[in-house]
């Protein structure tokens, strides 16, 4: 049973997400704005405190302006209300990506209850056609968690990644060749979709993370190298490697310890 002592801050926290108006800061968002507790942001992000409270001008507007997809960032800001966050993607971002964003140009009454609102977000799948990969939510929110240094919402995303790779290599790992190609076997779908989505996020893991963030880079890696005996007869891996040419590289020092070149 979990400690009493945390669920409390927790619960406090959950109604201080679903009950805005004490929230005395605003985060800017394209077309979006959020309402945020300045208690909440002192408590979990550095750099946002820093830039509501240290002096800078967004100190006396108390608002700050983010050229960041809103999408993403009210996930982000979920999280610190220690809300987790939906990773499914609607490939339209309909308007339901919050139940407290103040539209630019409109008014309260245009809203939706908080509940029906979240309802949305998390329940609106469709068919596989009107959502984009959960995986791509996740990789994008470990680039803007490292944008402003967010490391538990970084950690947050990979776990979710690895979680991916752990669901895909249960379908598929212990496949041979023959029951892989079998239609009979369940597994292969859902684990060939998962699979498809990860290996596609690859480039954008080494686009949007620099060289030294060896977090999402390693989960990639672990993954592909696991499963090399199968993955090497796919097509997608070779594209990859063709748009990703670093990952590749890492790909052969990690599956060959010894360096393919000792200087003299």
């Amino acid at each position: 049973m979990e400690d009493q002592s945390l669920q409390e801050p927790r619960e406090a926290k959950f109604r201080a997400y679903e009950d805005r108006e004490l929230a005395d800061l605003e985060i800017e968002c394209k077309t979006k704005t959020f309402k945020v507790h300045g208690s909440v942001i002192r408590e979990k992000s550095e750099y946002f405190s820093a830039a509501f409270f240290g002096g800078y001008k967004e100190s006396s507007t108390k608002r700050i302006t983010l050229e960041d997809d809103a999408f993403l960032v009210v996930r982000m800001i979920r999280c610190m209300y220690d809300i987790d966050y939906p990773d499914r993607k609607i490939m339209a971002r309909p308007e339901e990506i919050d139940p407290h964003a103040v539209l630019v140009g409109s008014s309260a009454d245009d809203h939706q209850s908080p509940n029906d609102q979240i309802m949305a977000s998390s329940d609106e799948i469709g068919t596989e056609e009107s959502w984009i990969s959960r995986v791509n939510t996740n990789v994008e929110m470990y680039a803007l968690a490292d944008k402003y240094r967010l490391t538990w919402l970084k950690d947050m995303a990979q776990t979710k990644v690895q979680s991916a790779c752990d669901v895909a290599y249960k379908h598929l790992g212990q496949l041979i060749e023959r029951d892989y190609l079998s239609p009979d076997y369940s597994g292969v779908n859902l684990g060939t979709r998962i699979e498809d989505e990860l290996l596609e996020e690859i480039p954008l893991v080494y686009e949007s993370t620099p060289p030294t963030d060896r977090g999402m880079r390693n989960v990639m890696i672990g993954y592909v190298e696991k499963n090399w005996v199968r993955l090497s007869k796919r097509d997608k891996l070779v594209d990859v490697f063709s748009e990703a040419p670093r990952f590749g590289i890492e790909m052969v020092s990690a599956m060959n310890p010894t360096p393919l070149y000792k200087g003299t």
